[in-house]
């Protein structure tokens, strides 16, 4: 497979936590790769690609995507503490740059984002069974299922629901199961902070927006768009004192995010805006608001990813 020629073109990879997630006590599902496995593909990128910093693409950009190789860029979201710790000794030990899109409502007011709090409370909870008053109602034996089908569940009733209602939802959550979370603290150690940010601009990272809160733009009005996406640049460009050009929508996929949200970007000022449903990016048929990212899983083995990453470029389709 990997004697595939490779085509011209922009293969975006996106990365979210780096890690074990062995005993890990929060969303199992969000962990992309084991730091041997993601300087694995790293290794792999370098020998087959050329990898872009921001600047570089920017600059393609400007041009109208015109590409006359194979290029790769490495993007992380969310802004998890592991992306310091783990991903970025790695990513300069190689000297690459890589585009880090945090959502700043984590870094200036830590807490836990649903995600990882559902799964907190179900892997905490000692409660045979758990009753939710949802519409419909939903009942989980623990006895019966394990802890990961629980929470696969528990997340599909959470984005069903009305996210007016979040803390109404967590909140019952955390009462079925008796399980007390303390939001501050646990999101202290979970995300990065303004300084590991700082640091790793300084030398040579990126950072991006991942908007304000983490709210799918398809669902807020344009007002709430304009807010989550003003403030979130706003934030970024006052703490790190450096331009802030990119974003990536929450969640990412072609009906998380609208037209109004892609006109929004360009008004307040970013240059490019990165969706999350795989993909090649090619000459002529990129939308600076649109870069496709495809996403890499930590069940991928090292086999696996490479070849992921060849029949994408070559044929423009993920699997």
């Amino acid at each position: 497979m990997e004697s595939t020629a490779f085509r011209s073109g922009l293969l975006a990879l996106n990365y979210h936590r780096i890690g074990e997630s062995a005993n890990n006590l929060f969303d199992d599902g969000v962990f992309s790769a084991r730091p041997e496995d993601f300087e694995a593909q790293v290794t792999y990128l370098r020998r087959h690609f050329r990898l872009l910093n921001l600047r570089e693409l920017l600059e393609i950009s400007h041009n109208g995507f015109q590409f006359s190789e194979c290029c790769a860029l490495i993007t992380f979201d969310d802004g998890y503490s592991d992306n310091f710790e783990l991903a970025y000794p790695i990513l300069r030990k190689h000297g690459i740059s890589a585009v880090f899109f945090v959502p700043t409502d984590y870094i200036e007011n830590p807490h836990l984002p649903w995600w990882d709090h559902i799964a907190y409370v179900l892997k905490k909870t000692q409660r045979p069974t758990l009753s939710l008053k949802t519409n419909p109602p939903v009942v989980i034996n623990l006895t019966k299922t394990s802890r990961q089908n629980a929470i696969f569940q528990i997340l599909r009733v959470f984005k069903s629901a009305s996210k007016a209602n979040e803390e109404g939802f967590l909140s019952q959550l955390e009462e079925a199961a008796e399980v007390q979370v303390d939001r501050a603290a646990l999101g202290r150690e979970l995300f990065m902070s303004w300084s590991n940010l700082d640091q790793m601009v300084e030398t040579g990272m990126s950072v991006g927006s991942h908007t304000h809160t983490h709210q799918i733009m398809a669902q807020l009005t344009e007002v709430d768009q304009r807010r989550e996406l003003g403030l979130s640049r706003e934030l970024l460009e006052g703490r790190l004192k450096t331009s802030v050009l990119s974003i990536s929508y929450p969640v990412g996929g072609p009906d998380k995010f609208t037209a109004t949200t892609k006109r929004l970007c360009g008004d307040l000022g970013y240059k490019v805006g990165f969706s999350f449903y795989g993909g090649i990016n090619r000459t002529g048929q990129t939308d600076p608001f649109d870069i496709k990212r495809i996403g890499i899983d930590i069940t991928d083995s090292p086999f696996l990813s490479r070849t992921r990453m060849v029949f994408t470029t070559a044929f423009g389709k993920t699997f």
